[in-house]
């Protein structure tokens, strides 16, 4: 039996698959084709929480990939966007602020955008990991190790205090924040606001593509020369600062060695979980400094300065010793 003689008796079926091989006669056989790549490139990751999965946190038995966040049919009594699986959260987050938002009247959100808080609902660590709407009805999927919610340790443990993560929930305003790239909406670019336009906000997808780990972390786009940092944020001075065109070597905890140049923004800052917030510091004002192997009188590094032995002296401004003193910009 060739092709032309091949019947399908079933119209709703012959009508479904005429619709498809339509679909793909106008292009989508490459749009199919991208997602089939995109899924095929998560199953690597971390996010493969089934028992396939190759990362700590996963499935003891259950074999479905994509049930930890998504669901065909999601039961009538749960609402949720993106045919979303998993059980929400019902926290409350602190939001970051800082002096210098404040400032020029950038007033913190209430609460992160609902599309940020699909994310929570895994990494604030109040929901178990594997609790869903729909497997077969509501339930919470077994974890290897008797995991459960997210663990204190682990990376993605972000917790309810988002003041030491990079906001979330703020419009994407330059005329209110300088130092912010000018763009006109849509972007259409890999890095978006939720949604892309001029009401659009900063949220987790932002900066963070779910399905691809292509760029480690989940980013959009790769950070090299601080390429995501920058993509938003243009600080007055920055082209010219040494801090991004050094050359000099670096090792950074943890990876492998680079440059102070290619490196940028994260020799001092961190996106989640620094220390020194506001500003998303490594650690409280100057000990990042201290601290990072440059500029500290026991980890100094290559052709850098020892600044910490200045404030060793006998007589010396407490810079060490007081903390939030000042704020930017002072009045």
């Amino acid at each position: 039996m060739n092709f032309m003689e091949f019947q399908i008796p079933n119209t709703r079926f012959q009508i479904r698959l005429l619709a498809f091989l339509t679909f793909l006669c106008l292009g989508g056989a490459t749009d199919l084709r991208s997602q089939v790549q995109g899924e095929a490139r998560m199953l690597g990751t971390k996010h493969n929480l089934s028992v396939s999965g190759t990362g700590a946190i996963r499935a003891s038995s259950e074999q479905q990939v994509c049930v930890f966040c998504h669901t065909p049919h999601l039961p009538k009594q749960f609402a949720a966007e993106q045919l979303w699986n998993h059980q929400a959260s019902t926290s409350e987050y602190s939001l970051y602020s800082s002096d210098y938002l404040t400032n020029i009247n950038y007033s913190a959100p209430s609460q992160p955008n609902a599309r940020s808080k699909l994310c929570l609902s895994c990494h604030d660590g109040t929901v178990a990991i594997g609790a869903v709407y729909n497997n077969g009805g509501p339930q919470t999927i077994a974890m290897q190790n008797d995991v459960t919610t997210m663990p204190p340790q682990a990376a993605g443990d972000i917790g309810t205090s988002l003041a030491n993560d990079h906001p979330v929930g703020y419009p994407y305003d330059n005329t209110r924040d300088p130092e912010l790239v000018a763009r006109p909406f849509p972007w259409q670019t890999p890095v978006r606001l939720d949604p892309d336009a001029s009401n659009g906000t900063v949220e987790c997808i932002t900066c963070h593509e779910p399905h691809d780990n292509s760029n480690t972390k989940f980013l959009r786009v790769a950070n090299a020369n601080a390429a995501l940092c920058t993509f938003c944020h243009s600080k007055t001075g920055w082209s010219d600062a040494i801090h991004r065109n050094s050359t000099q070597s670096y090792t950074p905890p943890g990876i492998s060695a680079t440059t102070i140049g290619d490196w940028a923004c994260r020799s001092c800052h961190q996106s989640h979980g620094g220390e020194g917030a506001p500003y998303l510091l490594i650690g409280h004002e100057e000990n990042t400094c201290f601290g990072s192997g440059c500029h500290g009188s026991i980890q100094t590094g290559p052709s850098t300065k020892n600044i910490q032995s200045e404030f060793e002296k006998l007589y010396k401004h407490p810079t060490v010793s007081v903390i939030g003193k000042h704020k930017n910009p002072d009045d």
